[in-house]
């Protein structure tokens, strides 16, 4: 049951939940599609995983821009949008070295900073504080991962091994920058 402090209301005096906003649920049905496209490349139906991991990014792309669009931002929106994506991106990565396609040290890697970043924003949420935002280094660094991601789908060698390169030199850059937010936010808070 959705309390007063649940719903929002617009300019015309019409209630809308913050939870099931348009944005929100884009963002929901990037988490619905993990399993899909883990199945389909266990099954090793990779066009099939390449055509809904575009759909995954796509809804990653607008659920974003349409809350800042449609006035729908809100810290519940960030959430669901940052654990999508590294639902999305652990699962992804993790199915494709159980098929033997992708490294064992690129998948512990990336793990090890998304492991990080959820860390700390949790420690952020404890303490009723600001959920860090995306930094420009943090936002190039998911769409090489979504090139990354697709061209090991789709098996393109090397251009997977250079936007797997490409990634490695973006990951610290944008958890430097996240980290240097999140003790701002500490200081702050």
């Amino acid at each position: 049951m959705l309390t007063s402090l649940d719903v929002k209301q617009n300019a015309s005096g019409e209630k809308k939940s913050k939870y099931f906003s348009l944005p929100n649920l884009l963002s929901f049905l990037r988490l619905i599609l993990v399993a899909p496209i883990v199945l389909t490349i266990l099954n090793r139906n990779l066009f099939a995983a390449a055509f809904l991991v575009i759909i995954s990014f796509c809804t990653d792309v607008a659920d974003g821009r349409l809350a800042r669009f449609l006035k729908l931002t809100s810290e519940f929106g960030r959430l669901i949008d940052f654990t999508a994506d590294r639902v999305n991106l652990v699962a992804l990565l993790g199915s494709l070295f159980v098929v033997g396609m992708f490294p064992w040290w690129g998948l512990i890697l990336i793990v090890s900073r998304e492991i990080v970043m959820v860390t700390y924003n949790l420690y952020l949420i404890k303490r009723g504080l600001k959920f860090t935002p995306p930094t420009a280094y943090g936002k190039a660094t998911f769409v090489i991962f979504f090139a990354m991601e697709l061209s090991f789908i789709l098996n393109v060698y090397p251009v997977n091994f250079a936007f797997l390169a490409i990634a490695f030199i973006l990951m610290p850059l944008s958890l430097a920058k996240s980290l240097n937010l999140f003790f701002k936010n500490i200081e702050e808070g």
